[in-house]
């Protein structure tokens, strides 16, 4: 029986979804994502990139909500000659196409970003160890839409986020 990660706050590492995991399916989000950002880059008469494409990469094997210096140092370690003035030019260019999503920001204000996905799904964020936890609950959902409802709104988009001290901190 093997013994699964403690994050920093405790708690124990969620386990790894094989699907998501699964180096084929990696491979074919990579291709679906760089053809879509292809479409926004020819749409907006930008230049194609190499190292946007090395960026995605990066994102799609190895990060999962980062922050822009999270991703830096996981750049680093795959393309050493990526640049922290490129990164942060090609950030803006990826959420204006759709590829990437602004989340959750941490307690320094630094904006958490993730590949935008089909499902919508929100977040808790761990005030301890600072990992991002993905939750989907139909309560929540119908709940948002009823206010919105009962308020003359017609909900078209929301961010719910709690942040949240872990219960685990104090136990070790």
């Amino acid at each position: 029986m093997t013994q699964r990660q403690l994050l920093p706050c405790g708690r124990p590492a969620p386990e790894v979804d094989k699907a998501k995991s699964n180096k084929k399916d990696a491979r074919e989000l990579l291709q679906k994502i760089t053809e879509n950002l292809d479409q926004f880059v020819a749409q907006k008469n930008l230049n194609r990139s190499e190292v946007r494409n090395k960026i995605l990469e990066t994102i799609v094997y190895e990060a999962r909500h980062f922050r822009a210096p999270d991703l830096l140092e996981h750049l680093h370690r795959r393309y050493p000659d990526v640049g922290k003035a490129t990164l942060y030019r090609n950030l803006p260019v990826l959420v204006e196409s759709g590829v990437l999503q602004e989340g959750p920001t941490d307690s320094d204000g630094q904006v958490y970003y993730e590949l935008t996905e089909d499902e919508h799904h929100d977040h808790i964020v761990c005030m301890d160890c600072h990992k991002i936890f993905e939750y989907q609950d139909d309560l929540i959902e119908k709940r948002q839409e009823e206010l919105a409802a009962g308020m003359n709104f017609h909900l078209k988009n929301h961010r719910h986020v709690i942040y949240a001290t872990c219960q685990y901190k104090n136990k070790n």
